[in-house]
């Protein structure tokens, strides 16, 4: 075996796809990055200068301007409120300001993140619960395309004026398994030095968290009965989706599944309980369950949704619903 040529590929295809990686997706994550202090610098020239929060519609501008002006989407920064939070960060770290002058601009940003979570939801932009694939696709082709031009290289390189034999074929191929696994290698190795020195949780990463969440709570669900995605309810020129529904016997289960973070508006727990509300109206016979990742962060709000909720779970707590349910029924 030949490995001359099974080290000439594999350098060759690695080196094209970090140069590719690093000119296409590298160059972008670092303007999603500039693109983000960038705002952050933003809002705290006009808090200090202003003494002035700007509203998260007024955020969202901003948001779509930079976004315009640095060819990225808005999906890749974080939402609205994560801006908030560091620009409550950098102006309690920021140690020109006098004592006195930071109280006074920290006290300011707590009455505004009360105000937000009376506001109504429409003041929030909403973001669509699908899964964002591009960048993988990218990096996929790019692969693909690393491994390509390698081949050839090393094709024209070691056998540029004979037919290929047997076993140069088999030299070959073991080239080509060689760079597909120095080039896994490569991008594993990229994706988890990206998500350690991911500056801030974009709505891509957010999206993408949610749908692996759902995914798991289906999977949890899918052995207690028939499960489908998206059941509609309509009522009053209103229409309602709940992420997941399954029948058991004779009952029907309606199951919200929700990812909170730190932050819950009062707006969100409002809608759950209007959704709740009306899907009791139209059948007071369904099983309405909502599912959380982590409950800590609906504390406060548990007494108020068990109201209008039959059940609130994080996934351990569905497991053992699922286990009960098949064992009773």
């Amino acid at each position: 075996m030949d490995y001359v040529n099974i080290a000439f590929g594999v350098i060759v295809s690695v080196t094209l796809f970090v140069i590719s990686y690093r000119k296409i997706i590298g160059a972008k994550k670092e303007r999603v990055n500039a693109t983000y202090h960038e705002i952050v610098k933003v809002l705290i020239r006009n808090l200090i200068n202003n003494d002035h929060i700007l509203s998260i519609p007024e955020i969202n501008r901003i948001l779509q301007t930079k976004s315009l002006e640095n060819r990225i989407k808005v999906t890749d920064l974080p939402d609205e409120i994560t801006f908030i939070y560091a620009l409550y960060t950098r102006i309690t770290e920021n140690e020109i300001l006098s004592s006195e002058k930071r109280k006074e601009l920290i006290q300011g940003i707590n009455e505004y993140l009360k105000k937000v979570e009376e506001k109504e939801p429409s003041v929030l932009i909403e973001e669509e619960k699908k899964p964002v694939v591009k960048e993988e696709k990218i990096s996929f082709l790019l692969g693909l395309t690393s491994i390509f031009v390698a081949t050839l290289a090393t094709i024209f390189v070691f056998y540029p004026y004979r037919l290929i034999s047997t076993s140069s074929l088999i030299n070959i191929l073991m080239s080509v398994v060689a760079m597909t696994a120095a080039l896994i290698t490569i991008i594993t190795f990229i994706r988890l030095k990206e998500e350690q020195e991911e500056p801030a949780v974009s709505r891509k990463s957010t999206i993408k968290a949610y749908k692996e969440f759902e995914d798991r709570t289906l999977k949890i669900i899918g052995a207690s009965g028939k499960t489908t995605r998206e059941f509609v309810l309509k009522k009053d020129n209103r229409t309602f989706v709940f992420d997941i529904c399954f029948k058991r016997g004779t009952k029907i289960f309606l199951i919200e599944v929700k990812r909170f973070r730190s932050y819950v508006p009062r707006f969100v727990i409002d809608k759950l309980k209007d959704r709740a509300r009306i899907a009791k109206e139209i059948d007071k016979n369904y099983v309405l369950i909502l599912v959380v990742e982590n409950k800590k962060y609906l504390a406060r709000y548990l007494d108020d949704l068990s109201k209008t909720w039959d059940y609130i779970f994080d996934e351990d707590e569905l497991k053992e619903f699922r286990n009960k349910l098949i064992h009773n029924i």
